[in-house]
């Protein structure tokens, strides 16, 4: 089994953010070294960081900038670039509070199918696609499961209901319906071929802490130390 983790993101040259559809070379050993010898220091001054932000607490943060709907875009960022990026923005930007934290952590479960048709519909760039995932809020003990979809004009919507905790590599019977509510939609029936619900099986976990960042109506998620699992069972 082959585990990456958030370390090993960091060969980026200094000054890089590196789009996250791009590949990354994780080859770099010496580079790795290096961030593995950082890593605490690093964490210990992120978290110094956001002690300087303003916080914000869950309730104001999903009625200012929920963006159930929204256009995405992601970046692999080194480390230390972060931490000059938190350190310039301190000013502008909140930091999600919760019980004194602003790191949480966060146990995804992706599903697909057996020729991992939702993976190569990404890897392809096909405009419209979709996401199946499990994800569980291991700080607040709760979990969901979730459609994601992008559309032709490129804004993704996520859809989402109440999942049993205790089963993040399932698709319940309510959750198969849920799912093939929107795959049965007109947005899924436009995919050719369709995909079925009870078609899908977990294929991968990732593991991470997330820290979440906003301004006005902007969201701005970071994810760190971030592990992958093989999700077969």
């Amino acid at each position: 089994m082959r585990t990456l983790t958030g370390t090993e993101l960091e060969a980026a040259p200094a000054g890089l953010m590196t789009p996250a559809t791009s590949p990354v070379g994780l080859d770099n050993s010496s580079a790795q070294r290096g961030s593995i010898d950082d890593s605490s220091a690093q964490r210990g001054a992120i978290d110094a960081q956001l002690e300087r932000m303003e916080p914000i607490g869950l309730d104001e943060l999903n009625a200012q900038a929920r963006l159930m709907t929204r256009v995405d875009r992601k970046y692999f960022v080194p480390r230390q670039l972060f931490i000059q990026l938190l350190q310039a923005t301190e000013d502008d930007f909140q930091v999600l509070e919760i019980a004194g934290k602003h790191r949480f952590e966060y146990r995804t479960v992706y599903f697909d199918t057996a020729d991992f048709r939702f993976f190569r519909d990404h890897v392809q760039g096909r405009r419209q696609r979709f996401k199946v995932r499990t994800r569980t809020y291991v700080d607040t003990g709760s979990s969901h499961l979730e459609v994601k979809s992008k559309g032709y004009r490129g804004q993704t919507v996520k859809q989402r209901i109440v999942h049993p905790l205790d089963r993040p590599f399932e698709l319940t019977g309510s959750g198969q319906n849920f799912v093939a509510s929107i795959l049965d939609s007109e947005a899924g029936l436009s995919v050719q071929p369709q995909v079925a619900a009870n078609d899908l099986a977990p294929v991968l976990e990732t593991v991470y802490d997330r820290i979440t960042l906003t301004h006005d109506e902007q969201r701005l998620t970071c994810d760190l130390d971030i592990t992958t699992r093989n999700g077969v069972r």
